[in-house]
């Protein structure tokens, strides 16, 4: 399992946004990632909250969840990649959304979380998101 030192050697993110219509699954997001990354975390229940957020700006990293109501996968993704900064994306999928998961696959994002989540296959995306950022744009 990866340890708080091991992702803070990769500058973690310091602002996420966990994009999700289930309570659950986004209070146990934000309690793993508070506990691992030690980063302001937001929480956006649907679509427009989450573009809300992301407009405001300054967001490293999106976990975005698949089955989220009112929520089109490729649309949001497509949203979040035209930001004026740029911010990476980790999308949580279930078996339910793989038809929208090989559209979105389709438009560069290739880091997936599939449910249920275990908390190192969670940091293991994390830190590989942000081993990729660091090499686009060190």
């Amino acid at each position: 399992m990866y340890q708080k030192a091991q992702l803070e050697k990769l500058s973690p993110p310091s602002k996420v946004l966990v994009v999700s219509g289930d309570g659950i699954l986004g209070e146990y997001l934000t309690k793993i990632i508070s506990r691992y990354l030690g980063c302001e975390i937001f929480i956006a229940m649907n679509a427009a909250e989450a573009l809300s957020y992301l407009y405001a700006g300054g967001f490293d990293l999106v976990l975005l969840d698949l089955s989220t109501q009112e929520l089109c996968g490729p649309l949001m993704v497509r949203s979040m990649q035209n930001l004026s900064y740029p911010v990476s994306i980790l999308v949580i999928a279930d078996i339910d959304s793989e038809r929208e998961l090989e559209e979105i696959m389709n438009l560069g994002i290739s880091r997936v979380v599939h449910k249920p989540i275990k908390i190192s296959e969670l940091l293991e995306m994390i830190a590989g998101v942000f081993m990729e950022s660091q090499q686009i744009y060190a």
